[in-house]
C-alpha cells in the first residue's frame, strides 16, 4: 500500500497492482469496442488483433519519464509503472490465445504454442533447483559470461516460437523473463549492459527494417491520411478514459498526464502490426497507418504529460534545534541546504537575530515544542532533534517529547554523564563533554586523514557523505556489492543492519532494511539516490 504523492490532497490508500490491472481491462474492453467498429468500417477484417495494438503502451517510454520527473517511488509513479508493465506483459501473453481465434487452425499445430510455457516452465525450475547460478568459477565472474548467457536464452526461445509457431516476440519476451528471475543477483550489473545493445544496436536494426519495407506510396495514400486521425483519437481514448479512476486518487492533472503517457507506443505496436499484417487481418494502408500513430503518439504522449503534470517540490526536511549555545549556530551553517528548515525553540533573542541574519538558513522560531505549534507549521517533516540546553533536565524533556513526535534521529547534549542513562533508554544519542572530547581526540590521533574527510572544512571538502536505506522494492537488494557499478567514485564504506555495523567486501549481499554508508565526489553524489532506488 502506497500513499498518495504530495501534491495530492485525498488521502486514500493507492493499490498500483489493482488499479493497473483495472486500467488494463478497461483499455482492453474499450480497444474491442472500437476495433469492432473499424471492423464494421471495412478497415480491417480481424477485431482481436487490432484490440492488442490499441491496448499497448511502451514501457521504455514511460520509465525514462518517470525518473526524469523523480516520481518513481511515488505512488502515481508506482502506479503508472505497474500499468504499463501489466500492458506490455498482458499484451505478449493473450497475443498466442488471440492468433489461435485469428488463425483457427483445426489441425494439431494448435496446441503447439502451449508447449513454449511448459518449456519456460522447465528451465525456470531447473534453474532454480539443480543449477543454483553459482558462479564460483573465475572465469564465470565477467559480465560477458552473462551477456553471453542471455543472448542464448532469447536464441533458445525464439527457435522455441519458431518450432511451434508461436510469434517471435513472446519467444524473446519469455527469454527477458526467464533471464531475470535465473539472474536476478546480477541485475545491476547485465541489465545496463543488455540495455545499450538493444537500445544501441538490436531495436535500431529492427527500425530500419520496418522503415525499409515500409512502402511510402500507401503512407501518403489518401486511405492512410484518412484514417489516421481516427486511429490517433482512438488510441488516446482507449487510455485517457481508464485513467479517469485515477481521479479518486490523485487530482486531474496528474490523472490527465497519467492518461497521456500510458498512451505512448513504439515498438510493441510495430511489431504486433506486423503480425497482424502477415495473417491477413489489415491489408498494407493499415499497417502504415498504426506506424503513424506510434510516431505522433510517442511524440506528443511525453511532451503533453511534461506540461500539465504537476512539478514536484522535494518536501523539506525540518530539523529541531532547542538551545542557546553558539555551537547550534554553527553547526546550522554547515549543514544549511535548501531542502533544510530550522525550527529554534526557545531561542534567546541573541540567537534568533544570529540565525536571521545567515540569508541560508531557513529558521522557523518557537516558544515552545508542542504539537500544537508544530500542527501550524505546513509540509511539515521532522527528521531530527538537538536538545543542547544548559539544563540537563531541560534537555530530557525536549527529548521525550521529541520521541512522542516520533521522530528517530534525537540527540541530546548533556552535562551529568549520570544523566544519560534515561535517555539512552529512549533510543537517544547523548553527546557528553567528555565523551566529545575522548572521541575527538582518538580520532585525529588514530585516523587523521579519515577525520580530515569527514571533519574537514567545508570549502576545502569536495567529499560527500551519504546515508541510503534499502527497501523491498530496490532492484539493489539480494545483490553482491561486487556486482554494483556504483557512479564515478562512489564507495560502499559501512552497512548497519539490525544494530550492527558491518564493513563490506565484494561478496556482501545488501538486504532489505540496510542502512548503506557511501562516501564520493560531490559530482557523482548527486546520482547515487536514483542509482539505488
Amino acid at each position: 500500500y502506497l500513499k498518495r504523492g504530495q501534491n495530492s490532497f485525498q488521502k486514500q490508500e493507492v493499490k498500483p497492482l489493482y488499479l493497473g490491472s483495472i486500467i488494463f481491462i478497461l483499455t482492453t474492453l474499450l480497444s474491442f469496442i472500437f476495433a469492432s467498429v473499424l471492423l464494421k468500417m471495412g478497415i480491417i477484417k480481424n477485431p482481436l488483433l487490432v484490440m492488442l495494438i490499441f491496448s499497448s503502451t511502451s514501457l521504455g517510454i514511460v520509465v525514462p519519464i518517470l525518473k526524469e520527473k523523480q516520481i518513481v517511488n511515488e505512488a502515481i509513479g508506482q502506479t503508472l509503472l505497474i500499468a504499463a508493465l501489466i500492458a506490455d506483459f498482458a499484451t505478449m501473453l493473450i497475443l498466442p490465445i488471440v492468433m489461435f481465434f485469428v488463425e483457427a487452425r483445426n489441425d494439431i499445430t494448435l496446441i503447439f504454442p502451449l508447449f513454449i510455457f511448459v518449456i519456460f516452465g522447465f528451465l525456470y525450475f531447473l534453474g532454480r533447483r539443480v543449477f543454483k547460478f553459482k558462479f564460483d568459477n573465475p572465469t564465470l565472474e565477467t559480465s560477458q559470461i552473462k551477456v553471453r548467457a542471455a543472448f542464448a536464452l532469447v536464441l533458445v526461445f525464439v527457435t522455441i516460437a519458431e518450432m511451434t509457431k508461436t510469434e517471435f516476440i513472446l519467444g524473446a519476451f519469455l527469454a527477458g523473463v526467464l533471464f531475470s528471475l535465473l539472474f536476478k543477483q546480477f541485475h545491476t550489473e547485465i541489465a545496463p549492459k543488455l540495455d545499450a545493445i538493444g537500445y544501441g544496436f538490436l531495436i535500431p536494426i529492427f527500425f530500419i527494417t520496418v522503415g525499409a519495407k515500409l512502402n511510402l506510396t500507401t503512407v501518403f495514400s489518401p486511405e492512410t491520411l484518412l484514417n489516421l486521425p481516427i486511429f490517433i483519437l482512438i488510441a488516446y481514448l482507449v487510455k485517457l478514459l481508464p485513467a479517469l479512476i485515477l481521479k479518486k486518487y490523485f487530482n486531474w492533472p496528474e490523472t490527465i498526464g497519467a492518461g497521456f503517457l500510458l498512451s505512448s507506443r513504439l515498438s510493441l505496436i510495430i511489431a504486433i502490426s506486423l503480425i497482424a499484417l502477415k495473417a491477413g487481418v489489415i491489408d498494407e494502408a493499415t499497417h502504415s497507418t498504426f506506424i503513424l500513430t506510434a510516431i505522433v503518439t510517442c511524440l506528443i504522449s511525453p511532451v503533453v504529460f511534461n506540461r500539465i503534470f504537476p512539478p514536484r517540490i522535494k518536501k523539506k526536511d525540518h530539523i529541531i534545534l532547542a538551545g542557546n549555545s553558539e555551537v547550534i549556530l554553527s553547526v546550522a551553517k554547515r549543514i544549511a541546504k535548501e531542502e533544510i528548515i530550522f525550527i529554534l525553540i526557545e531561542s534567546s533573542e541573541q540567537i534568533r537575530q544570529r540565525f536571521l541574519r545567515m540569508e541560508e538558513l531557513e529558521c522557523i522560531f518557537l516558544n515552545k515544542l508542542i504539537p500544537e505549534n508544530l500542527a501550524e507549521i505546513p509540509e511539515l517533516n521532522l527528521t531530527a532533534c538537538v536538545a543542547f540546553y544548559d539544563n540537563d533536565h531541560k534537555n530530557q524533556e525536549i527529548c521525550e517529547m521529541a520521541r512522542s513526535l516520533a521522530i528517530k534521529n534525537i540527540i541530546a547534549v548533556m552535562n551529568d554523564p549520570a544523566n544519560s542513562a534515561k535517555l539512552e533508554n529512549l533510543e537517544v544519542r547523548v553527546i557528553t563533554q567528555i565523551k566529545a572530547v575522548y572521541t575527538l581526540l582518538y580520532e585525529y590521533l588514530k585516523y587523521p586523514e579519515s577525520f580530515q574527510v569527514m571533519y574537514g572544512a567545508e570549502d576545502d571538502d569536495n567529499i560527500e557523505i551519504r546515508e541510503i536505506k534499502l527497501y523491498e522494492y530496490m532492484t539493489v537488494v539480494g545483490v553482491k556489492i561486487k556486482r554494483l557499478r556504483l557512479p564515478g567514485d562512489c564507495l560502499i564504506l559501512l552497512i548497519a543492519r539490525s544494530g550492527k555495523r558491518i564493513v563490506p567486501d565484494g561478496n556482501t549481499r545488501l538486504e532489505k532494511g540496510d542502512v548503506v554508508v557511501v562516501m564520493g565526489n560531490k559530482e557523482y553524489m548527486k546520482a547515487i539516490n536514483d542509482f539505488f532506488s
